[in-house]
């Protein structure tokens, strides 16, 4: 059999190195488009955590609650499409920390969160196994007593675990200082503390490229002395009360002990009401997140609260008298692909 003219060899041959061409191309635009898409939500999330603070203040939300349903986790990408403005964060609780493996269900809504803008914390657990003495549980190494809620992992291999599992922008480093910040840290021996988390910090910054890590002492004004860690973590959860604290009492046990307001945050549970706009604008100048729900303290963690969508209204509000708007699509309008490319793949179909 035949197979035809040198001609007709010649044609066939270009119109395979044309499709091949064509082929290559299609890889390098869906290769860009995936790039962009990642670039552009780890610039919106530096956006975010850039606008906090000077009058500015995000919510941040405890996701402490699996996906099944997924209402909860569906309703904060909503929110934050109408309120694109409000920065806004999610610390996720999947087993005391990031669970035994990575789940593609969890590591999906990740995803979807950062694209949308939405900033996400690993929890890391720093006390014991009942969740109390900070600097307890081990910075080093495994930890089979103080670590058992979380597969015997130490902190560090805790945010190691987290980074292997997920695309992160941050870790929340709960049960934090709440005392002396020169006093002994049980699990980081030899050390105080305040090098204690200023060690568990700088491992998941210099390791991981984190840019946010919260530090959670918690506790109503008058238990805590968190002023001491300021500088440790980037923002430190000073409050954590029944119901919306005084404005006086807020910024005394936040910006009077040191920092700016965006290295503080503060939640309030079984709160009747949503934060108004008033009480937000007497508080902007002290924190930089915060978290309000009507659930109570055990289902703080757990349930949306009932007014979610009045609180980030409220929060646009202040937010747009203060803020700065940032583009991020000035440069990042187009793709570039090489003339040359395009101007071989006609050459040959000519």
């Amino acid at each position: 059999m035949v197979l035809g003219s040198p001609k007709k060899k010649k044609s066939i041959f270009r119109n395979i190195a044309a499709i091949i061409v064509v082929i290559v191309i299609c890889i390098g635009i869906v290769a860009s488009f995936l790039l962009y898409e990642q670039e552009t939500a780890m610039q919106r999330s530096q956006v975010m955590i850039g606008k906090v603070g000077n009058g500015v203040i995000g919510y941040m939300v405890p996701l402490y609650s699996y996906p099944n349903p997924a209402t909860r986790y569906d309703d904060l990408i909503q929110l934050k499409e109408k309120f694109p403005n409000v920065p806004m964060g999610v610390i996720m609780n999947l087993h005391n920390g990031p669970g035994s493996a990575s789940d593609p269900l969890i590591a999906s809504y990740i995803n979807k969160f950062r694209a949308a803008g939405i900033l996400v914390l690993g929890y890391v657990y720093t006390g014991d196994a009942n969740g109390s003495s900070p600097g307890l549980r081990n910075l080093l190494g495994s930890d089979s007593v103080n670590g058992v809620g979380d597969y015997n992992r130490g902190v560090e291999q805790s945010v190691t675990a987290w980074a292997s599992f997920y695309n992160l922008n941050g870790i929340y480093l709960d049960n934090g200082p709440s005392g002396n910040a020169d006093s002994f840290a049980p699990g980081y021996p030899g050390h105080t503390v305040l090098e204690y988390y200023e060690a568990a910090t700088e491992y998941a910054k210099e390791n991981f490229d984190y840019t946010l890590v919260f530090g959670n002492p918690g506790g109503g004004p008058g238990q805590n002395n968190s002023g001491a860690f300021v500088g440790s973590v980037d923002v430190i959860n000073s409050i954590e009360s029944a119901q919306l604290e005084s404005p006086s009492q807020v910024a005394l046990f936040t910006t009077r002990n040191g920092g700016s307001s965006a290295n503080w945050s503060m939640i309030a549970n079984a709160n009747p009401f949503p934060p108004s706009v008033s009480y937000l604008v007497s508080i902007r100048n002290y924190v930089g997140w915060i978290y309000v729900t009507d659930a109570t303290a055990g289902a703080t963690y757990q349930i949306e609260p009932s007014y979610q969508i009045s609180t980030l209204e409220n929060l646009a509000v202040i937010d747009a008298t203060n803020s700065t708007e940032v583009s991020l699509f000035s440069s990042m309008n187009r793709f570039d692909i090489p003339g040359s490319a395009f101007g071989a793949m006609f050459e040959m179909l000519s």
